[in-house]
């Protein structure tokens, strides 16, 4: 691990999981590389801009083919990864999850880690 990387894990108020949950943004699709209750680093199909306010929505999946359990989040873009092979092409941004609300449906739970 270098030292720009420590750097960024100690500025982490919570623990990142390595987690692919499907994203929504508008009308682009996409999913979690890695996910926290405060922040996650999103792949997906459009470009985002650094430093803009974005709303976006994480669907959980739940076992016994049930609906997804949805997140809708809204936070800042804090750094943005042009596309390239690694990411199939996709867009990468780091975003600050500043608040959230769920969508419950009865029966469903959400994850641990977001409680």
């Amino acid at each position: 691990m270098d030292d720009s990387e420590l750097r960024i894990r100690d500025r982490r108020r919570t623990p990142r999981f390595e987690i692919a949950v499907p994203v929504i943004m508008g009308d682009a699709r996409g999913h979690t590389r890695d996910l926290s209750a405060c922040g996650a680093y999103i792949e997906i199909e459009r470009p985002l801009h650094a430093h803009t306010y974005t709303v976006l929505t994480l669907m959980f999946e739940v076992e016994g083919g049930k609906a997804p359990f949805l997140y809708h989040c809204a936070g800042e873009v804090l750094r943005v990864d042009t596309p390239d092979a690694s990411t199939g092409g996709r867009a990468g941004a780091a975003i600050r999850i500043d608040s959230f609300e769920s969508a419950r449906d009865e029966g469903c739970s959400p994850p641990s880690f977001l409680l």
